[in-house]
């Protein structure tokens, strides 16, 4: 009783913010931003706006490192173990997300009556034919799902001149003249300040959801002209893990364990531009910050900055990719600002991505189904006691037929931090076939794989609760705990105690 009392307060004081209107909440997604290579302090006004006025992260994941999957666990709050988007291609990753469109965030939001925008990315293969995700596929489908009531949503999104669905209708951003270089965070830019300007410039405005979905700082990391070559002198992104020696790349799976070595200049230019690219980003924020107080709502409007994942810049040799269980392609940024967060103060929780869902709906006064895999993180912005205390998830990736040949057809894992810190732990099998487990505590930058000569068997082979944690639903994702994991404690992993 005291616990649906307590919740039911925290849900008064998130949904009820000033002068009694429920808030505004806008979710900002980068594509491919990672936390490792210092990405966010490049970002001064996504820094000062959000994270100096709310509460930043230290401990936010992603449970899948791919963009479609990714996107996918953010609007329906499930691991991709329970949902149908496994990949990027169209097949496997949009046109499959639109068998479960009729049960999503937006939705959830729209019971509540919001009003609910979506700006830029949706996912890979909206509004073209068939499986290609390619910017020459013939342009197919582009009508506006359930549960948004305002809709711009990238079809080519290329950074110049992208073409877009506007509502429904195709949307040149260019309007028939090629050499505009129309650049793609500027035109979502302008959009959601039309959109602001409109909306609440209306005598009895709705609370609203925007869904912001910007490029940047994807391949081909592409700035904005007026930003190219800001970053040539930076600092080249040199971690412990770049470019292993091969005795220290051999400990990896296979075919990992052979990976041949990044080339240095390519993955400093590539980190240039990604820099360069963010910055039209961190203007985007600004510009969004000044139309929300300009509109008189900024006080009582909820921030979120993240991304879908993160990027390998040569770690463990890998470039161009993030879909590994590594801490450079799992951790995410999360800066949240809004009413009744204490400003400019760090939070070491850990929060995934399948836990914003709960969350906003949780702070606009909604419900979440019962089905949902993550948990709302309201507690944490609010400085209030968070129960029981998450120490452990999943972290998994698939890639079925016809999808992108990576490095691994798929993986699963589980990531353990126990909340006194001594456990700080992955163990992952790699296609069903190898181990992979790391003591963080002690391997921060994951180089010496403790399971390399531990057979598969010995550790998970032919155990019922590997599989009914692998397999989990609803409440029992969300009450994974340490307990559960004590089957890691096989002597041959020689990893730390679980409790």
């Amino acid at each position: 009783m005291l616990r649906v009392c307590f919740c039911l307060l925290v849900l008064l004081l998130a949904s009820c913010c000033v002068n009694g209107k429920k808030p505004n909440i806008v979710f900002i997604i980068a594509d491919d931003q990672d936390v490792a290579s210092g990405t966010m302090e490049y970002m001064p006004n996504v820094r000062g706006l959000i994270g100096q006025k709310g509460l930043v992260f230290n401990n936010a994941f992603t449970t899948t490192p791919l963009c479609g999957p990714a996107r996918a666990s953010i609007l329906l709050s499930r691991y991709v173990h329970n949902h149908p988007v496994k990949s990027n291609n169209a097949t496997h990753g949009y046109l499959a997300f639109k068998n479960v469109e009729n049960d999503t965030l937006p939705l959830w939001l729209q019971k509540s009556g919001y009003t609910t925008a979506l700006f830029g990315k949706y996912f890979n293969g909206y509004g073209l034919q068939g499986a290609d995700i390619g910017e020459t596929h013939p342009i197919g489908d582009y009508s506006v799902p359930e549960g948004w009531n305002e809709w711009f949503a990238t079809i080519r999104g290329r950074y110049f001149n992208p073409i877009f669905s506007k509502n429904g209708k195709i949307y040149h951003s260019h309007k028939g003249d090629e050499t505009a270089q129309k650049y793609h965070t500027d035109v979502l830019s302008e959009e959601i300040s039309t959109f602001i300007n409109n909306h609440f410039r209306k005598e009895h405005p709705k609370p609203a959801f925007m869904y912001i979905g910007v490029k940047a700082p994807h391949d081909p990391f592409t700035p904005a002209p007026r930003h190219a070559g800001t970053f040539a002198n930076f600092t080249h992104f040199r971690p412990p893990n770049f470019n292993p020696s091969d005795k220290v790349q051999s400990l990896k799976p296979s075919p990992l364990s052979t990976h041949p070595r990044a080339y240095p200049p390519y993955t400093d230019e590539m980190q240039q531009k990604r820099l360069e690219s963010l910055q039209a980003v961190d203007e985007l924020v600004r510009d969004l910050v000044k139309n929300l107080d300009e509109a008189g709502v900024l006080d009582n409007t909820y921030i979120f900055y993240t991304s879908d994942h993160g990027f390998s810049l040569g770690q463990h040799r890998i470039t161009l990719e993030k879909s590994q269980s590594y801490e450079h392609c799992l951790r995410i940024p999360l800066y949240v600002r809004g009413p009744g967060i204490v400003p400019n103060v760090a939070n070491k929780e850990v929060t995934l991505n399948i836990d914003f869902a709960p969350t906003i709906t949780e702070l606009a006064g909604s419900e979440a189904p019962e089905w949902i895999d993550g948990r709302s993180f309201t507690n944490s912005l609010f400085g209030k006691k968070v129960h029981p205390v998450r120490e452990a998830f999943l972290v998994e990736n698939y890639e079925p037929p016809g999808g992108k040949v990576r490095i691994f057809d798929w993986t699963q894992g589980v990531r353990v931090l126990s909340k006194n810190g001594k456990v700080d732990l992955l163990y992952n099998v790699w296609n069903g076939k190898e181990n992979e487990c790391y003591d963080i505590n002690e391997d921060p930058y994951q180089l010496t794989n403790a399971c390399k000569n531990v057979t598969l068997s010995s550790v998970v082979g032919g155990n019922p609760q590997w599989q009914d944690i692998l397999h989990c639903s609803g409440q029992t994702c969300r009450d994974l705990s340490l307990d559960q994991l004590q089957f890691l404690l096989n002597s041959k992993l020689n990893l730390p105690r679980l409790v």
